[in-house]
């Protein structure tokens, strides 16, 4: 189904720019669903970088002005949690 070769997983950004650079014809998957769409399909990727799981990509964070900041690599569990949590208390709503 999948002809991939190679799936390696960072563990921070610096080991993500580190395999990147080792293997430049890999893509760098964060949830994977189109690239797993275009493997299935033969569009040519065979190497994946995997960030899913890098903690630099998670933080959500309230700035002192009240905006919230929320990283690229959140999950929407994440966001669902802050949400009731931090965001309520605070009187903030997210949109989406």
């Amino acid at each position: 189904m999948y002809d991939m070769k190679a799936l390696y997983e960072a563990y921070s950004v610096e080991e993500a720019v580190k395999l990147r650079l080792e293997h430049p014809e890999a893509q760098i998957i964060a949830g994977g669903t189109d690239v797993l769409i275009k493997l299935r399909e033969f569009k040519g990727f065979s190497r994946l970088v995997d960030i899913h799981d890098l903690p630099e990509l998670k933080p959500i964070v309230r700035e002192a002005d009240g905006t919230v900041r929320v990283g690229s690599g959140a999950s929407f569990t994440d966001i669902e949690a802050v949400s009731y949590t931090h965001l309520r208390a605070h009187e903030t709503t997210l949109h989406l």
